[in-house]
């Protein structure tokens, strides 16, 4: 079942260890020292953000992607340094008889990509997890619950540790959120695992929910921040809304020459129907879930937790509390694009959920 299932990207076939396999550097062991995020899907991969270290042991794993050799460092010898979008295929190998995916760092990567599917926990999407011990509370000024790798989710009655332990699997990188929130079960993203749907039953079916664009909050879409309750944009370009009994697609309809330089109602979503497709088809905004916009939607949830939202456009991150400048392109998605923003920052962190 395991070969019928993943054919198209067994690498290797039973073998004991990711260690038995002699190709390019594996996602699912980082080089020495970095980080790795999951940013979407291309040209039938994976697209990842990367910023590695690497030893002497590791250079031939991340050699074709070497940016700069320097000397010294890391117990004195010489070491490997990259930074920058890498594509990657998966490889599924066994172990003990378990299918094992990981993603192999191919080759440098400079086109687009589809953002990954990320959803709301808990009918919310700021929520990160980590594990916050009372030294951390004095490092990072903030007053998080104290505990070990628990799911923090920022919702309307202020944080709340929503279970612990729960996401723990997520550190297998190629694990699908989406699957999980939809499916309940923890699958690999697409297009290796199989497709969890999860249509709605027909209650948004024909309605048209006013767009509306504010100054110092987040964009709405009916009652609801859309931030919240649109998964994401499909490649024709519909928008998948949350409903309270499933998924549904459809249409932005602008009602003024430039939605993005009014304020008011900019438009209006028509609802063709239950979305019958698979979630990770869904691309979701980058930044999330972790990245949170100061406004008035947020200040009185996030100041009482130690999060500073001084400056303009002020944005924080969950859990690492990284202070944030940006424009309004998170307050005003899915009308804008948060990937290539974000991207020109240079942390890689801002891409991940821990």
């Amino acid at each position: 079942m395991v070969e019928l299932l993943f054919r198209e990207w067994l690498a290797v076939r039973n073998i004991n260890s990711i260690n038995d396999y002699k190709g390019p550097c594996s996602a699912g062991e980082p080089p020495y020292d970095g980080t790795i995020a999951l940013l979407g899907r291309a040209e039938g991969g994976f697209v990842l953000a990367v910023h590695a270290s690497s030893n002497r042991y590791w250079f031939r794993r991340i050699s074709h992607l070497v940016d700069v050799v320097k000397e010294g460092g890391k117990d004195e010898i010489s070491y490997v340094v990259f930074e920058g979008l890498v594509w990657a295929k998966p490889m599924v190998y066994l172990k003990r008889g378990k299918a094992i995916v990981r993603l192999i760092l191919v080759r440098r990567h400079t086109g687009g990509f589809k953002p990954k599917c990320v959803p709301p926990l808990g009918g919310s999407r700021w929520w990160g997890y980590g594990s916050f011990y009372e030294d951390m509370q004095k490092m990072t000024g903030l007053s998080y619950p104290v505990g070990e790798v628990q799911l923090y989710v920022l919702t309307e009655r202020g944080l709340e540790v929503q279970c612990e332990y729960c996401m723990y699997e997520l550190q297998e990188i190629i694990l699908s959120p989406c699957k999980y929130a939809f499916g309940g079960r923890w699958l690999p993203y697409s297009p290796i695992g199989p497709p969890v749907r999860a249509p709605g039953a027909g209650s948004l079916t024909g309605a048209e929910l006013p767009v509306i664009r504010h100054r110092d909050r987040y964009l709405r879409v009916g009652n609801w921040i859309a931030w919240h309750r649109v998964l994401g944009v499909l490649d024709d370009g519909r928008w998948v809304l949350i409903g309270d009994d499933g998924l549904y697609e459809a249409v932005f309809q602008p009602t003024v020459n430039n939605p993005l330089g009014e304020f008011g109602e900019v438009g209006f979503v028509k609802v063709l129907g239950p979305y019958n497709g698979d979630v990770d088809e869904v691309a979701s905004p980058c930044g999330a879930p972790k990245l949170v916009a100061c406004n008035e939607d947020t200040r009185h949830l996030l100041e009482p937790l130690g999060h500073r939202c001084e400056a303009e456009g002020a944005h924080v991150t969950l859990v690492t509390n990284t202070p944030v400048a940006l424009g309004r392109e998170v307050v005003d998605w899915p009308l804008t694009d948060t990937c290539g923003p974000l991207l020109r920052l240079g942390d890689v962190d801002l891409f991940t959920w821990d």
